[in-house]
């Protein structure tokens, strides 16, 4: 089914918080607003980051290892389908999950922000940067409904949600809320934090199937318990030799 409900008056009157109106006066000339939509399940990317600058930079320096970092964040999100919500300040936040028809919209949120994590690190390590530049990453991501308008303009629970697990994490952490990790689960390793499921590392893929596993939720089959067994055996046998097979 669509993922797009009609959002008729939600829409229009979420235009008109904005102040564009649907109404022009001269329809031949003037640009239409651009459609709102709603995803029912978006995922929300927040990355902060803690800038350490040595005294006495040069601001226009600093400036443009920012405008650097700025590049290839956008790059990255860009190459994991993404969309970058607004300009670099101090941090940025990305969008998963936008348009219809994504399936694996939670899976490329999260590397993505595995990715991001690498990137700032990076960046900070770079012999070219200023001496004694010091960049840490916040990652919060976090799930829910998203109502996307006009360019760079979004709202949405999830938003302020994945800002609030940014503040919360650690240095170098990433951290997603409950319903991320259901969307995931299985997927990557992680640890259990009061703020938060930190994220580790992706799996490898024979550590991401599990003949039992279903939606990533393990689950029961009752008095097939040989038939599983033998299952069992074969999948692992395969995941030892290291060779592509059909189990």
């Amino acid at each position: 089914t669509d993922r797009w409900p009609d959002v008729g008056t939600f829409g229009n009157a979420f235009l008109a918080a904005l102040g564009v109106s649907g109404e022009t006066s001269t329809p031949s000339a003037a640009p239409r607003p651009t459609p709102v939509r709603v995803a029912r399940v978006a995922f929300a990317v927040r990355l902060d980051v803690d800038v350490q600058a040595p005294h006495g930079v040069d601001h226009e320096e600093l400036g443009d290892c920012l405008a650097l970092l700025n590049e290839r964040v956008c790059r990255t999100v860009e190459q994991h389908g993404g969309l970058t919500l607004g300009p670099f300040v101090g941090g940025a936040t990305a969008l998963f999950g936008v348009d219809p028809g994504e399936e694996v919209a939670a899976e490329r949120a999260v590397d993505a922000a595995l990715e991001l994590q690498g990137v700032v690190h990076a960046l900070g390590e770079d012999p070219s940067m200023p001496s004694g530049l010091a960049l840490t990453a916040r990652i919060g991501v976090a799930s829910g409904a998203l109502v996307v308008g006009l360019p760079d303009v979004a709202h949405g629970d999830l938003l302020t949600f994945a800002a609030e697990l940014a503040r919360a994490a650690g240095p170098a952490q990433v951290l997603v809320t409950s319903g991320v990790r259901r969307h995931v689960r299985g997927t990557y390793d992680g640890a259990d934090l009061e703020s938060g499921w930190r994220v580790v590392r992706k799996r490898p893929p024979a550590r991401r199937l599990r003949p039992t596993a279903l939606l990533g939720v393990d689950v029961a089959l009752v008095g097939r318990l040989p038939e599983l067994g033998e299952l069992q055996g074969a999948w692992e046998a395969v995941v030892a030799s290291g060779e592509a097979a059909t189990v």
